[in-house]
């Protein structure tokens, strides 16, 4: 999301906020920080105060999704879904073209697909939202991270340069080139049958295979990003500078699987012979 939308004014005071105004901006505030949890209850509170307020389950959809260890979010998802298919699509086509709320929902489902790797689904709403708000850049980052998480990357970068016409930060909103990126890594380490082989060696040579199975994905992704050039490289790099605690934990695991297979040989070697 290039930026929160404007305030809302209250309708019988149009100089005053409608209640919950700073929760609001705040919430889109952290949500672009990538501080999920932050605001998931943020959102919580402004749902609180407007119970039918769309751009509060927008926040709760998308950061919902991407809290870790705990994916929440599924209940606001489905009362957006239940709002936006309320309309038929040629309704949508006849009557509410260019519609930002209504694009916002659909961007916001996009989020969500996207947080739960259901690229076809995020392709989908996606389209709807570049649909129903052509001039947005929203659609077309998140158009470009379900090609990326599909592996057509050629498509991707056409779409992040459909973005970058209407942005108003042509290098891209922090959290679609998170997302492009994450999209792009996810591709690169899980798409590749040397996964599954790596596990069926675990089952002959035991605790180096697993080491293997840790450390293939990691070494997949440096093969086929190598190959890879322009935006979408740029992107996944830079996602993958953030995932420090994620490297270091596999390399700790690695390390200790070589150093229990080293001592296992170490005694159980002897006493074999």
């Amino acid at each position: 999301m290039e930026q929160p939308p404007a305030p809302v004014l209250d309708q019988q005071h149009p100089q005053r906020p409608q209640a919950g105004e700073s929760l609001r901006i705040e919430a889109f505030e952290l949500l672009e920080q990538r501080r999920w949890s932050e605001a998931f209850r943020v959102a919580e509170s402004l749902r609180r105060l407007r119970p039918d307020d769309l751009e509060a389950d927008v926040i709760l959809t998308i950061a919902g999704a991407n809290r870790p260890w705990r994916k929440t979010g599924g209940a606001a998802a489905s009362r957006l879904k239940t709002r936006l298919n309320e309309q038929n699509d040629a309704t949508i086509a006849e009557s509410n073209l260019d519609d930002p709320a209504q694009a916002l929902g659909w961007s916001a489902l996009s989020s969500h697909y996207l947080a739960h790797n259901n690229y076809r689904a995020a392709d989908d709403a996606a389209r709807h939202t570049i649909r129903l708000a052509p001039d947005s850049p929203d659609g077309w980052w998140q158009l470009g991270a379900s090609f990326a998480g599909l592996g057509w990357f050629d498509e991707a970068e056409d779409c992040i340069a459909n973005a970058r016409s209407r942005a108003d930060m042509p290098s891209g909103a922090p959290l679609a080139r998170w997302q492009i990126g994450r999209a792009s890594n996810r591709w690169a380490m899980s798409q590749t049958p040397a996964i599954w082989l790596a596990a069926l060696l675990w089952f002959f040579v035991g605790l180096l295979a697993l080491a293997a199975v840790i450390t293939t994905p990691f070494l997949m992704r440096e093969l086929r990003m190598s190959r890879l050039d322009g935006d979408v490289r740029a992107m996944a790099e830079e996602e993958w500078a953030s995932q420090s605690r994620r490297r270091f934990t596999a390399a700790g695991a690695v390390l200790v699987i070589v150093a229990l297979w080293v001592i296992g040989l170490m005694y159980l070697g002897p006493a074999a012979r």
